[in-house]
């Protein structure tokens, strides 16, 4: 039985052996100020949007929405670098 699901079409995704997942989740997370995690916790773990975070926080609604697209760059950024380390390695 192959390691697709047949079911989705999807491949697994293929792991690089010299990248250690939970290294990287960690430096992904040092990197976070207390009030990008805070924002990333209510948004994924309590199902808030931007306007109920903003309440919560006394921020308004576009300064989470400029937070949060901070956020998705820098992290963004951070996969860019492992992809490009990866390749160096090959």
């Amino acid at each position: 039985m192959k390691t697709q699901n047949k079911r989705r079409g999807r491949k697994k995704a293929k792991r690089h052996p010299m990248v250690n997942r939970q290294k990287l989740k960690q430096s992904l997370a040092q990197s976070l100020t207390n009030q990008e995690k805070l924002i990333l916790t209510l948004y994924y773990v309590d199902n808030m949007n931007a306007a109920e975070i903003a309440a919560i926080l006394g921020i308004t609604h576009e300064e989470v929405l400029q937070k949060w697209e901070a956020i998705v760059a820098r992290v963004n950024h951070r996969k860019d670098l492992v992809a490009e380390l990866e390749l160096c390695k090959n």
